[in-house]
């Protein structure tokens, strides 16, 4: 977020505050006094520049600290019935963010004074000049300097701050930026529509940087520098949450209108996150209060959404957003090639049984929904109370009949769940307390009865979480100190019923974990340091684990930055591939726990060097970096092929990276150019081999235009082809004789290679402001403008009505898929 530090005429100040329902100081105490039975005493000429809000809260003492904060006048009792009511400040500064919100926690260590709920601290200046010093732990320390000649109220300048974190203040375009610790953070408010998108989206937005891609266009499978889906951390509002994504991976779940910061930390992650090897990624509604209620109605071409942030008070405010499909009813373009990728894999396309398939008619309906909330309270000054929800659904229901006699119907249900409640407790100006405690839970459900599989099965598989944390935090103007533990609880459960076998399963595992974390971190005008200690039991598996994190960086000036950061990691639970026909096909993905004969707990280290650069209109990274893994399973989700390996627990991985990325900004253009070479060495007890996500180039560039009320974005996407495990043309399949079992025999894992990956999306956008701050956006996109025929993905089956035949399964990537979209803010 790019700060503003506001400063203007008082008139004119005024004159803003009172189109925001203010009125003379004097004109309110007189409602006051008449509502409270009392009687307020005070110069006349102190108050007649001074606006208060025009509000009479319920109780008298809540009506002196609405005043106190947003006028600065002070109450002092004469009697119980008489108050002298006074000025006693030379200077009102105010601080406002880019979208003209408060910025609270802006810290005056002389005066003893923090930015207030509305943005304001309030000085009494006794001698010229005075250099006043702020601070604040998110952004730069900044200097204002006030002589006599200032104007008494707030300052009249406008002043740029620069974030404290960043010396990119964009990364590749306007609302994302790379922090000091080399954490990426997007402002969706504030980021312009990009390739491919018709309204935001919370994790398409962060395809467009080196170090994240998806080798299956798939925000469900997103690979932070060579890790998988499985082993990020994905937080809502501090709630952790196993799935991220509607139509299988295809569209976030998460609505962008009320997120106000998305951040992602793929090194140097701070110790109070844990149990995830690879990247973190939290999406954050605002914390501060709305200034003025905010709604918005939108379409596209696959759902309708509406949103609302509803300013019940000063200290009361409720968010809430909810999305519906109308795939169920009407199937757009878009749908049906949406519905290709997804199903062209799995038992709603894929037929084993040709005597069959001719003689059947196939029905699918296909929807989904969501709903998410916030409700923020102060209590007071120092306490306040966040309480959040959201749980959205991905249901599908599939028919087969033939000959319109016989049916058979499958089914196949996903739903996820969350609440929290988030206190703080701002115990002074350098000490505060965070209270979080949630729960979220995770069903993937299904039954497979279809003709030509030969199958009746139901199946479960369901996360139930809970976790509490204590937090509390000592922030001076140089370091900050942390401190806090946490509690992550989880019961994992399976099941599995094939009624045609009468195979069985129900398994239930628990898995707690608690840990306590420290950090530290210090600031000057050259050097910033941070480093965190995360140490953990894992009652499952019996093991402690201890967690050092660290950060350090240089600024040689303005511009150049070098950075050395590192990391180590664990995590007691991942998603394993068993059961190829998991579901229908279309999700063949589980969750299980590690622990008690079952996989090892896994762990990674990583260390790395980062450049960053920023001079006049250009600017960017480049970074080297080397990670190693531990506890890789043969049914790690990484390997496609099912019975591929002889089964083992100790596998290993070694990735060596490195990440280029450029942007050129101005007014009107954006361009930028993204770089990344991976090279995964897997190692097992048999044999090594290439990783499944061995992207060894990947090109992203793109571009954004802003002209008037128009925005257009275009971008291109190229990658090597993956790697794949091919069969043995001489011998396909082997037999062993004593259990009549058939497998597949493989040749060496990974040692082909599929077709290069190419794609181009682009973007249209035209936005019109109407009076009273209404906006109208419509939006026309294209993925896959050139409609290239990409393979993502081939692995092998066995037929399961003929094992003697194998099936070749190629997952394509989306082809020629155009979109529209409709916003409407008011």
């Amino acid at each position: 977020m790019i700060l503003w530090f506001l400063s203007i005429n008082f008139n004119a100040f005024s004159q803003v505050q009172i189109e925001n329902e203010t009125v003379p100081c004097n004109l309110i105490l007189n409602k006051a006094s008449a509502k409270y039975n009392v009687i307020f005493n005070y110069n006349y000429k102190d108050l007649e520049a001074v606006f208060c809000l025009d509000e009479l809260p319920s109780t008298f003492s809540k009506f002196r600290e609405l005043i106190e904060d947003y006028s600065g006048l002070v109450f002092e009792s004469y009697s119980n019935e008489v108050w002298i009511v006074k000025k006693n400040y030379s200077h009102q500064i105010k601080f406002i963010d880019i979208n003209h919100q408060p910025t609270i926690g802006f810290k005056l260590l002389k005066y003893g004074k923090t930015s207030n709920r509305f943005g304001n601290v309030f000085i009494q200046v006794e001698e010229y000049p005075e250099k006043l010093v702020f601070t604040h732990p998110n952004y730069m320390d900044h200097e204002v300097l006030i002589l006599d000649s200032t104007p008494k109220m707030v300052l009249t300048e406008i002043i740029q701050l620069a974030l404290s974190e960043v010396i990119l203040n964009n990364l590749y375009i306007k609302g994302v930026f790379l922090s000091s610790e080399n954490h990426i953070k997007v402002k969706p408010k504030f980021t312009p529509l990009l390739a491919g998108q018709v309204q935001q989206d919370a994790f398409v937005s962060l395809l467009n940087l080196p170090q994240i891609s998806t080798s299956t266009e798939s925000i469900a499978e997103l690979n932070i520098k060579g890790g998988v889906n499985d082993q990020n951390l994905v937080l809502w509002n501090g709630i952790k949450l196993f799935q991220n994504a509607h139509f299988f991976g295809l569209l976030s779940a998460f609505n962008d209108n009320l997120i106000e910061t998305i951040t992602v930390i793929d090194n140097a992650t701070p110790s109070q996150y844990g149990n995830a090897l690879s990247g973190t990624v939290k999406l954050d509604f605002d914390s501060n209060f709305a200034n003025k209620s905010s709604y918005g109605v939108g379409l596209n071409a696959l759902s309708s959404h509406a949103f609302l942030r509803q300013k019940l008070d000063h200290d009361y405010e409720l968010s809430f957003a909810i999305q519906r499909s109308f795939t169920n009813l009407l199937q757009t373009p878009t749908f049906e090639a949406y519905r290709q990728k997804v199903y062209q894999d799995t038992e709603i396309e894929l037929s084993e049984n040709q005597s069959l398939d001719s003689n059947i008619n196939r029905v699918d309906v296909f929807y989904y929904q969501d709903a998410q909330f916030q409700l923020k309270k102060r209590i007071n000054k120092k306490l306040s109370l966040q309480l959040h929800g959201i749980w959205f659904e991905n249901d599908l229901d599939y028919l087969e009949r033939i000959n319109d006699l016989d049916n058979k119907s499958s089914s196949f249900n996903n739903i996820n769940s969350a609440l929290g409640v988030n206190a703080q407790y701002q115990w002074d100006d350098i000490n505060d307390v965070k209270f979080i405690y949630n729960i979220s839970k995770h069903i993937s459900e299904g039954n497979n009865n279809t003709f030509t599989g030969n199958l009746n099965t139901f199946q479960n598989n369901s996360i139930d979480n809970y976790y509490l944390l204590l937090h509390w935090t000592h922030n001076k103007t140089k370091y900050k100190f942390t401190s806090g533990f946490d509690f992550d609880g989880a019961i994992v459960s399976n099941q599995f019923n094939n009624k045609v076998t009468s195979a069985f399963l129900n398994l239930v595992q628990v898995g707690n974990t608690y840990a306590g974390f420290n950090d530290f971190s210090f600031k000057d005008k050259n050097w910033s340091i941070y480093s965190g200690l995360r140490y953990v039991y894992y009652q499952r598996d019996d093991q402690f684990q201890f967690e050092p994190r660290f950060n350090v960086s240089y600024k040689f000036n303005n511009f150049y930055e070098l950075s050395l950061r590192g990391e180590k990691k664990s995590q007691n639970l991942k998603q394993i591939i068993d059961l190829d026909q998991n579901f229908l096909g279309i999700e063949k993905r589980r969750w299980f726990l590690s622990g008690q004969n079952e996989s090892e707990l896994q762990r990674s280290n990583q260390l790395e060097t980062i450049l960053k650069f920023d001079k006049n209109r250009f600017g960017g990274f480049a970074s080297l970096f080397i990670r190693h893994m531990k506890g890789l399973s043969s049914d790690d989700q990484r390997f496609q092929n099912q019975n591929q390996f002889n089964s083992f627990e100790n596998g290993t991985s070694q990735i060596l990276g490195s990440m280029i990325h450029f942007f050129y900004k101005d007014k009107i253009i954006n361009t930028w150019l993204s770089f990344a070479y991976l090279n995964e060495k897997i190692t097992t007890p048999e044999q090594d081999f290439l990783g499944n996500n061995n992207l060894n180039h990947h090109i992203t560039w793109g571009n954004n235009l802003r002209y008037q009320k128009w925005n257009f974005s275009f971008s291109f996407v190229y990658h090597d082809g993956l790697p794949f495990t091919s069969v043995n043309e001489i011998n396909p399949i082997i037999t062993n004789t004593a259990s009549n079992i058939s497998n597949i025999n493989y040749n060496k894992p990974n040692s082909e290679k599929l077709l290069d990956y190419f794609r181009i999306d682009t973007s249209i956008q035209y936005e019109h402001t109407f009076k009273f701050d209404q906006t109208f956006k419509f939006s026309l996109s294209v993925i896959n403008f050139a409609d290239r025929n990409n393979v993502l993905r081939r692995n092998y089956r066995l037929n399961r009505v003929n094992a003697n035949e194998i099936q070749e399964i190629e997952t394509r990537g989306l082809g020629f898929t155009p979109n529209f979209g409709i916003l409407y803010l008011f």
